[in-house]
């Protein structure tokens, strides 16, 4: 292949290479400066921002493009001024020091990117933000001293010189030669020998320069290196971390918008339920400061809501204010976090406070971060529908192996059942008689048999199996009016062992089907009793 040698070009155009050169030089200065400023605001706004993306809005594929283009454009001008003996520093120091931004853009849109995740540490924030004025004031230097160069000023002389007149364009800038696409070894091996011998008499040079940069470029790579391992660490789900003397884990994380019977939240509120094991490996009692513990979205922070971790008994126990984490515990809470239908997705961040530091004119805090990705308990599901006399079990649901026989079942408005009763080993036998307060209302009574799995949170919340029915059961029947739901109010006196005895709409004994059902959250089951 033929091709002419560029230097004839690079001279005739040299002052408008040099103003077309100085456009990325701009651009780029902008977007450094804008990153400037953010760490700049960051530090001002006690370490926190409301921007989602971070590095995608101070970071994009222009900037290594407008590198890309400096980088070519100056590699041609070298040559060109090594060709006719003229100085090259400026031109190698502009390769140099936008071949270092090239990496420095690189990592710190990887920490950008990791700041999306999580805070940064006070100390940590401020040496980005002195690394970057760095690395941004330079720029300003370049810019200078290539428009100058454009404009044909000379910075030594104070005066305008000719660069074309002294770079004298002669025949053989603009010849031909031949390129030869083909591999030569011996070629390839004489010029890269070549380029390392003359790199190492450059360094050797200009050896002080050389060490400041690599001292830079060395801080910079170790403190990333040194982030990504140690401050930017993101615990995950059931991983153990340390805080306040507590050894905590996220067992699990849930999504819902309804309470454990399956009840939509009014108000189309929406929760994100976490499932906390927390270990007291202290020697005095404690309480757990659930404010340090919130949840980092777009565009504002959520804090636990614990008048609602009730409805969530299914889950694991209610934290309150006043419960006491006793030396040697270890048990399961809920925190319950109030979020809108809008910011219901698939992941999030548990930021934790460990501590607040100050210092003079700023507070510094310090964060841990789990990262949650939690089951979405929104749409009804329907297990399966069982006949009476079979052995119903639950191990979908959040109470597991949890199981529940129908035996038999009986509609009135009154019930008498007889029970024994004992004080000092003297026992006799009682009669009970039960009936409904209300002509609207029936008796539904359930012969029954109940077992609560105890390895599940649930029995530590419920304690009994007497309250089983009014936290799952409800009446699902059918008349010639079509199809009905009928709630349940539980009215098993303490002393009846046999089952459950319901209260419900008297409209269920003119039912031409009925069935039991039993809704956990999102699992619906259902028994059929008529």
């Amino acid at each position: 292949m033929i091709l002419k040698k560029p230097y004839a070009f690079l001279i005739k155009h040299f002052r408008f290479i040099h103003l077309g050169l100085a456009i990325p030089i701009v651009y780029l200065l902008i977007k450094t400066g804008g990153i400037v400023s953010f760490f700049g605001e960051y530090v001002a706004s006690n370490y926190y921002t409301s921007i989602s993306n971070i590095a995608g809005t101070y970071i994009n594929y222009f900037m290594y493009l407008a590198i890309l283009i400096i980088l070519i454009i100056t590699i041609f001008i070298y040559f060109l001024m090594k060709k006719k003996e003229k100085s090259t520093k400026f031109y190698f120091f502009l390769i140099i020091f936008y071949v270092i931004l090239l990496v420095i853009i690189g990592i710190t849109h990887s920490i950008l990117k990791g700041m999306e995740i999580n805070t940064l540490e006070a100390t940590t924030a401020r040496a980005y933000r002195d690394i970057s004025y760095i690395f941004y004031l330079p720029q300003f230097f370049f810019l200078g001293y290539t428009i100058f160069r454009g404009i044909g000023f000379d910075i030594k002389k104070f005066n305008f010189e000719i660069d074309i007149k002294e770079l004298e364009i002669s025949d053989i800038d603009s010849e031909e030669f031949e390129l030869t696409l083909g591999i030569e070894d011996y070629k390839i091996k004489r010029n890269i020998r070549r380029f390392i011998r003359e790199l190492k008499y450059y360094i050797q040079e200009n050896r002080f320069i050389f060490t400041i940069l690599c001292s830079i470029f060395i801080i910079v790579l170790g403190t990333v290196i040194y982030l990504n391992f140690n401050v930017y660490k993101t615990y995950r789900q059931k991983e153990t971390l340390s805080h306040n003397n507590l050894n905590i884990k996220v067992m699990g994380s849930m999504v819902t918008n309804r309470d454990y019977s399956g009840k939509v939240f009014r108000d189309n509120k929406y929760y994100l339920v976490l499932k906390l094991a927390i270990e007291n490996r202290g020697r005095e009692n404690k309480t757990l400061d659930y404010n340090s513990f919130f949840i980092n979205l777009d565009t504002r922070r959520v804090y636990p809501t614990l008048d609602r971790a009730s409805y969530f008994i299914d889950y694991a126990m209610p934290i309150r204010q006043d419960t006491n984490l006793v030396p040697g515990s270890n048990d399961m809470y809920v925190l319950a976090y109030e979020i809108t239908e809008k910011e219901v997705k698939k992941d999030y961040k548990l930021k934790i406070l460990e501590q607040i530091t100050y210092q003079i004119g700023e507070i510094a805090p310090e964060y841990k971060t789990v990262s949650l990705k939690p089951y979405q308990a929104i749409d009804i599901e329907t297990i399966k529908t069982f006949n009476l006399g079979k052995i119903l079990t639950f191990e979908e649901s959040n109470i597991g192996y949890s199981s529940l026989q129908i035996k038999d079942f009986s509609l009135g408005n009154t019930y008498a059942y007889e029970y024994e009763s004992c004080q000092n080993n003297n026992c006799r036998t009682l009669t009970e008689r039960l009936a409904t307060n209300s002509n609207f209302k029936t008796l539904l009574v359930l012969e029954a048999i109940t077992n609560i799995d105890e390895t599940t949170l649930y029995y530590k919340s419920a304690r009994s199996s007497r309250v089983f029915p009014e936290h799952f059961f409800y009446i699902e029947y059918q008349d010639n009016d079509g199809s009905h739901i009928s709630e349940i109010v539980n009215k098993t006196p303490q002393t009846y062992k046999n089952g459950y005895i319901l209260e419900v709409s008297n409209e269920v004994e003119n039912a031409t089907a009925i069935n039991l059902g039993i809704m956990i959250r999102d699992k619906k089951y259902l028994i059929k009793l008529k």
